[in-house]
């Protein structure tokens, strides 16, 4: 009995061990060489430096902040009610991408460092968030904040007066805060001031901020489309039978898209490494 225990107790631990090692360890040089390559980057020993720092910045705040948010939000809820405590896959999904979101603007607050041998000159270079922004992901943004805001108003319709405005008017505001987040730190990273930089090194800054924005969009529709689910679920609660079907079967479509969406933006914060494990980092060619 006691050695059962200890192998159930062991196997937890040795995940946590694992995930710790991989989070917070040296990024991977195939991550590295998979980042030069997507973006088609030329690979300086200062992008090298610069991307290697990037990603293990990244990786460290989101996998921290979503930690902290998770523990923050269970912890209370199982203070107000711990006898009918129950964890529930949409409120840690939630609070996980939350968490996420406040991780991708931690790790991009900081100022890019022109070469010690440069003389410090500021950067004219026009930018602007649009300029970062990918169609496909940011219009999956924009279809799950009018499809939550769609869902809240249809679950507000359906469900009683009492719970219409206490639940349903809490989540519009939820919605339209997200969106305007988002819209906010999209804007504070792509117009965030830096040096006079090397082309290879500007373009390599530029390549980092547009991971960071992409990876905004992906995060905040995972979030817009989960919360959409939950509205869908709630208004299948009180419809007829007639809908309820429907309304189910469309809160768990959204909820699979929302799943997509978080995967999307970690593929985004973290490359995926190049297949062959002989993969180096690219040679300097400077």
């Amino acid at each position: 009995m006691v050695a059962r225990l200890f192998i159930l107790a062991l196997v937890p631990f040795a995940f946590l061990v694992s995930w710790v090692r991989r989070t917070y360890g040296d990024v991977d040089p195939r991550r590295v060489a998979a980042f030069i390559t997507r973006h088609n980057l030329e690979p300086t020993d200062s992008n090298i430096a610069l991307i290697e720092r990037a990603l293990a910045r990244s990786r460290h705040f989101r996998a921290t902040c979503s930690l902290i948010a998770l523990t923050s939000t269970l912890a209370v809820l199982f203070s107000r009610a711990p006898d009918t405590f129950t964890i529930h896959f949409t409120t840690v999904f939630v609070a996980i991408m939350a968490g996420y979101l406040f991780g991708i603007v931690a790790s991009e607050n900081h100022w890019i460092r022109s070469p010690r041998a440069s003389t410090r000159v500021a950067s004219l270079e026009l930018r602007s968030r649009a300029g970062y922004r990918n169609a496909g992901v940011r219009n999956g943004f924009w279809i799950g904040a009018l499809l939550a805001l769609l869902a809240t108003l249809a679950s507000a319709a359906l469900s009683s007066p009492g719970n219409r405005v206490r639940v349903e008017a809490t989540n519009g505001l939820l919605i339209l805060a997200i969106v305007a987040a988002i819209a906010f730190m999209q804007h504070r990273i792509a117009t965030r001031g830096r040096p006079a930089l090397p082309a290879p090194l500007a373009k390599a800054d530029n390549a980092l901020r547009n991971c960071a924005v992409v990876g905004l969009d992906a995060a905040g529709a995972s979030m817009l489309w989960m919360l959409a689910a939950l509205s869908l679920q709630r208004a299948s609660h009180h419809s007829s039978l007639q809908i309820r079907g429907l309304l189910t079967l469309s809160s768990i479509i959204t909820a699979i898209a929302a799943v997509a969406f978080a995967s999307k933006a970690r593929k985004i914060a973290l490359p995926k490494p190049l297949r062959s494990r002989s993969t180096r980092v690219p040679t300097s060619v400077s």
